[in-house]
């Protein structure tokens, strides 16, 4: 933690930033782990993700009711729509420990009074049928393991809108390709798996 940060590649910065963040220091975690983002990513990938943010809150602003993030993980997207938008966000995991993490960082930022959190397994999820309006997913569909039966949940749940932000790799990406499908992720990463998915 002594090695000046300018000296670190990014990987490392985002580290140090975690550590930061598990001792409570979260506005030099922040900063840290913003300047290694910008540094992590290709410029052309920073710029269509932040097109696909941009695009997503326009649409997210006219509706009304709570928004349902599937996935969230660290919160990176249901933070940016609870600085964004006026609605209720709430942030969803199969963690518990990470929606704990969620709740500290939020409190700390001064961002919770519109946060829910609600810990659950997202292929066996316990809303009614059509009880969602507004869902999204920053990157959540791939971090979900064997998901054979989850579009058919989402489909269960969801009666209004359902904003997925994913990546995709053509098919004949042999580098990666194997890896994929080992961890049954094909159906959600491929470029056209939307022909395979039934539901």
């Amino acid at each position: 933690m002594d090695t000046p940060l300018n000296t670190l590649n990014p990987a490392d910065q985002f580290f140090r930033a975690q550590i930061l963040e598990e001792r409570g220091e979260f506005a030099q975690a922040k900063a840290i782990a913003n300047l290694a983002y910008s540094k992590l990513y290709a410029p052309e990938y920073l710029k269509c993700n932040n097109a696909q943010i941009n695009y997503l809150i326009a649409q997210l602003s006219i509706f009304e009711g709570p928004i349902i993030d599937l996935a969230s993980g660290r919160g990176d997207l249901a933070e940016l729509l609870i600085r964004k938008l006026k609605q209720p966000i709430v942030f969803t995991d199969f963690s518990p420990r990470i929606l704990r993490r969620n709740r500290l960082w939020l409190d700390f930022f001064g961002l919770y009074d519109r946060v829910s959190l609600l810990a659950f397994d997202a292929r066996r999820s316990p809303f009614k049928d059509g009880a969602i309006k507004v869902m999204t997913t920053n990157l959540g569909l791939i971090n979900i393991e064997e998901p054979e039966n989850l579009l058919i949940e989402l489909k269960r749940i969801v009666s209004g809108k359902f904003f997925a932000i994913s990546q995709f790799y053509p098919e004949d990406d042999e580098v990666n390709a194997e890896t994929i499908k080992k961890f049954g992720m094909d159906k959600f990463i491929f470029k056209n798996s939307e022909g395979r998915i039934q539901a």
